[in-house]
């Protein structure tokens, strides 16, 4: 494991920066389209952890919803949400996940 890890060091490196950059974004994005109507992303530290834990697949997206039923954002959520989810956790993880297996 070790020697996959010093051999791909290289790869990994590149799909931290790309990782981070996307996450980033997502928070960015968030906070900017739902910190007026949402707690948990009124500032850039709620919305990366709240980012983090829908990654780690704890999200309370029913909450969220039940708070912005009452403006026209929820369909903004569910595209954010499913996006997040699309980009982040399946296509990026996977790809990390690839380049530890690959080695």
């Amino acid at each position: 494991m070790t020697q996959t890890i010093i051999l791909k060091f290289g790869a990994l490196a590149h799909f931290a920066a790309l990782f981070f950059s996307v996450f980033a974004l997502f928070v960015v994005a968030g906070m900017l389209t739902f910190g007026s109507d949402l707690d948990e992303f009124s500032s850039f530290d709620k919305a990366f952890y709240s980012c983090y834990l829908m990654m780690m697949g704890d999200p309370d997206v029913p909450a969220a919803m039940r708070t912005l039923e009452s403006s026209s954002q929820v369909v903004s959520f569910i595209l954010y949400y499913y996006s997040f989810m699309a980009i982040v956790f399946f296509i990026l993880l996977n790809v990390l996940l690839a380049i530890i297996v690959e080695g």
